[in-house]
């Protein structure tokens, strides 16, 4: 039986499956159906479908894949699937690994302890996470696109005019601090109490103040929403609620999320820590670490299957966190859907001239493969150690210290025999990172990455991966798409006529008038040149 229910004010699914739906595709001894580990300050896991051929299941406990739900069972049944509608499986969860050496004290008292704080993890406990959302609505997913109009999504444009550009990211929060409660704390819904309507009706400054039932008022009590099952009414006391006059920055109010920019056709946001640590998490230190996690994904501008995620990690704790490694746990379920035991025939390996892990079938067709290529940090990427390594990982206790030290052994594991067709889950970590002072940032991207096959065919998981790559250090600059020009058929005596030249008044954008970013032998001609003329607001380079 299943049951979705709409959550919050985003479009987000959460669903619940009887797990014996699933016992004739997995080996139970280990895909069996664990206790959530959710934290007890976050109550409710949120889920969201990120892509469009290429697509995966993203979810606030910073998993991907199936595991993005407790239950690990999405509502359409695939964690991550290439094609899109193909019914081919690749993740049943994986997750970003942040490991430190921490300094837990101050002179002659100060030690260095590892610890590990994992996005997914799968031990001999079952499934395991360490960081998750507030579940409030400024902490969970927000949706934007290069393709919106009239929102405030310019890339490099200074869309509030405050003389600062791209400085406020689309996070529910204040990050540029242009944020007065004094005139802008109207609410999340962005609307003030005289322009709002509700159960009373209009705004009346003495008998209707507050007309959508939306003001922070923690003595008074919300007349508009009684309990539909008790009738009873609560305090209007939860500032996540009730968002107008609470003193919050909150999205939708004036001078929060006004000057983002989007850089692809679906671009994700989403924020989770570790500092809610689950008490069933036995042995685990968290870090005090915060995650702004962003993904993008592409559609017409982008043909090749890959999704990047950009992890933003601030250390919000109170300790310093040196020799930072940072690392991607990989839980593989490549196949067809339906296949008995899909997972026993998987086999990983490692490309390291383009620092991509991979996982393949290569004895269920069709089956496409699933990767984790390394795209950017904060250092160059061949001064990086890189370890590799794969296993059922569920075989050792897995300690902080045991985890720790896994990421930065540097050492990198042979590839598993395409033939041996094993359960195996595989870690692809690199680091050294500076010391994390309280308040530091550190910023790694990565791209999940597919394609026909691994290293051949149309097109390969192989060259996919060295596109995202090359697309990122261009800075996502996209190649310009000419407009279709205007066909016109005109059909004569024993002809037909195809005239597509552009005229004055057509409909579509004159070709000559549009500008390629990405062009670098045009921007080489002198600004006067036709071709550099009368470039779009913001525009500097191509022509």
């Amino acid at each position: 039986m299943r049951r979705s229910s709409l959550i919050m004010l985003l479009t987000v699914v959460v669903c619940t499956l009887n797990s014996t739906a699933r016992q004739s595709r997995f080996d139970f001894t280990r895909r069996g159906t664990f206790r959530s580990q959710a934290s007890p300050l976050a109550t409710v896991d949120l889920q969201t479908l990120q892509g469009f051929n290429f697509r995966v299941w993203l979810g606030t406990n910073a998993t991907v894949g199936e595991r993005a739900f407790a239950d690990g069972i999405p509502p359409n049944d695939i964690g991550c699937e290439y094609p899109v509608n193909s019914r081919i499986e690749h993740l049943y969860g994986a997750g970003v690994w942040i490991g430190a050496l921490v300094d837990t004290g101050s002179g002659s008292a100060s030690q260095r302890i590892a610890a590990v704080t994992t996005g997914y993890d799968w031990g001999a406990q079952g499934p395991r996470h360490e960081m998750y959302g507030h579940q409030v609505a400024r902490d969970s997913f927000f949706h934007t696109s290069i393709l919106e109009t009239g929102s405030p999504n310019r890339r490099g444009i200074d869309d509030d005019h405050d003389g600062r550009i791209d400085e406020d990211e689309l996070d529910g929060h204040d990050n540029d601090g242009d944020w007065n409660p004094l005139t802008d704390d109207v609410g999340a819904d962005g609307v003030p109490d005289s322009l709002e309507s509700g159960c009373r009706g209009t705004y009346d400054r003495f008998r209707n103040p507050d007309p959508a039932f939306d003001n922070y008022e923690p003595f008074r009590y919300d007349t508009c929403h009684p309990d539909p099952v008790t009738g009873g009414l609560s305090r209007k006391s939860n500032k996540d609620l009730f968002t107008e006059k609470n003193g919050i920055p909150d999205h939708g109010e004036p001078h929060v999320d006004e000057d983002y920019a989007a850089v692809s056709e679906s671009d994700i946001y989403v924020s989770y820590r570790d500092v809610f640590q689950d008490p069933a998490v036995s042995g685990h230190i968290p870090l005090g670490i915060k995650v702004f996690q962003k993904s993008y994904a592409w559609r017409r501008f982008v043909k090749e299957p890959f999704i990047v995620m950009e992890y933003t990690i601030t250390n919000v704790g109170l300790n310093r966190l040196d020799s930072v490694y940072i690392g991607f746990f990989v839980d593989p379920l490549v196949g067809p859907f339906d296949v008995a035991n899909l997972t026993q025939h998987k086999y990983v390996g490692y490309f390291p001239d383009l620092r991509t892990g991979y996982a393949n079938n290569a004895f269920d067709k069709p089956a496409t493969p699933i990767g984790v290529t390394v795209l950017g940090a904060p250092r160059p990427l061949e001064a990086l150690r890189y370890t590799f390594s794969w296993n059922r990982f569920e075989d050792n206790p897995g300690t902080d210290a045991e985890h720790y030290a896994r990421m930065s052994n540097g050492l990198i594991k042979p590839d598993q025999p395409v033939t041996s067709g094993t359960d195996t889950q595989f870690l692809f970590a690199f680091g050294p990172f500076e010391s994390m002072i309280p308040g530091d940032v550190l910023k790694i991207t990565v791209a999940l990455v597919t394609g026909d096959g691994v290293e051949y065919g149309e097109s390969p998981m192989k060259a996919n991966a060295g596109k995202a790559l090359a697309l990122f250090n261009s800075g996502y600059q996209l190649p310009a798409v000419p407009p279709s020009p205007p066909l016109r058929v005109s059909i004569g005596s024993n002809s037909v006529a195809l005239d597509w030249r552009w005229r004055a008044g057509d409909p579509q954008v004159d070709p000559m008038e549009t500008w390629d970013d990405s062009d670098k032998l045009v921007e080489k001609l002198p600004p006067a040149h036709w071709r550099r003329q009368n470039p779009p607001e913001g525009k500097s380079r191509g022509g």
